[in-house]
């Protein structure tokens, strides 16, 4: 059952089942969200925020081959990642007040892989620096389709070890490094932190993964699919298959790409060494089984991990946490078990 607020906010779409986009073309869908979404007014106030264009030169060879030695069976998933060129990486750092060595979080912002951008989370990504007093650095990674799996993810691993060289530099801890995202933005995460722990590194203290795709159910088996993606809620169907064709690379089988760990970063024998993870499932979310079933993989293989469901709530509640209470709950709930673990990590 739909929370009373979001009811209310959503009213009209609801109503008219006007969820669907009016054109299924993703330079459309980009300029519509860049409409709605944006950062041309200040939702809340940050003590400071900073644009820059980072470059990440290419692993080395002998850091390549190391890398890879580990990755054992996955080298063939894991090759194209560290071997992507890697473009100069447009960042935002959010700090939350003076000082020095405050946590980092390296957010991943949602958009189905093909739209969306740094400004668009960008009300978000203060309120996060600022309840979890962290310093936030927020992605530009390369979008789909001009540039399909795995850019992207090759980007978020760039943009790790970034954060783990330069930490220092921007007020942060380089061993208190927690990534994040929504949406696609989660499963970019979710890939990077199965990536990193398959090669042993940088890293990853905690992930906070806010309804994304994992790849741990199918969408023709998955009942929350069959329910909410109806064209009355958020994320209809359409719009979940056009978004996910546009980011899968082409020329793969369609088995061997349901078996690729970054690409669907919820497939079965997860790594038993992830980082603590605290996954936040929306109840009236097309994702919502696959999220489920992804926190349940990441038990499976004796993980730690948290769950917190978003009763009520439709895909993308978190870029509204300051039209529904019960997403700033939320947020007040992660900082609340993130200190609980030791501010970033298990304490045993």
């Amino acid at each position: 059952m739909l929370d009373p607020e979001v009811a209310e906010f959503y009213k009209e779409k609801i109503e008219k089942k006007a969820f669907n986009p009016p054109s299924l073309n993703y330079k459309d869908m980009r300029a519509g969200a860049d409409l709605v979404f944006n950062d041309k007014k200040e939702i809340i106030p940050i003590y400071k925020s900073e644009d820059r264009t980072i470059e990440m030169p290419p692993v080395d060879r002998e850091e390549m081959s190391a890398m890879l030695s580990k990755a054992k069976v996955l080298r063939r998933y894991a090759d194209p990642i560290l071997k992507d060129r890697v473009e100069p990486l447009d960042i935002r750092i959010y700090t939350p007040g003076e000082g020095t060595g405050f946590p980092v979080m390296i957010y991943f912002h949602g958009g189905g892989f093909i739209m969306h951008n740094i400004a668009s989370h960008d009300a978000l990504c203060r309120k996060l620096a600022t309840e979890l007093s962290c310093v936030v650095v927020s992605v530009a990674y390369r979008l789909a389709p001009e540039n399909r799996y795995p850019a992207a993810i090759a980007d978020a691993f760039a943009a790790l070890r970034w954060v783990k060289e330069n930490a220092e530099s921007i007020n942060g801890d380089p061993n208190r490094i927690m990534v994040s995202g929504d949406s696609s933005g989660a499963a970019i995460s979710a890939a990077v932190s199965r990536f990193t722990t398959v090669v042993g590194g940088p890293k990853i203290s905690a992930q906070v993964l806010f309804y994304g795709t994992y790849g741990a159910v199918k969408d023709n088996v998955s009942e929350s699919v069959k329910k909410y993606a109806t064209g009355e809620y958020v994320l209809p169907r359409k719009m979940l298959d056009y978004c996910g064709e546009l980011y899968k690379p082409l020329g793969r089988a369609a088995i061997d790409l349901e078996r690729d760990p970054f690409l669907n970063p919820g497939v079965k024998d997860l790594p038993e060494d992830m980082p603590y993870t605290i996954n936040v499932t929306a109840e009236c979310d097309p994702l919502h089984d696959d999220g489920a079933a992804y926190t349940k993989e990441l038990k499976i293989s004796g993980n730690k991990v948290d769950a917190i469901e978003g009763e009520g709530m439709m895909h993308g509640f978190m870029l509204y946490w300051y039209e529904f209470s019960k997403a700033e709950k939320i947020i007040s709930q992660i900082a609340l078990l993130l200190d609980k673990k030791g501010l970033w990590g298990p304490l045993d």
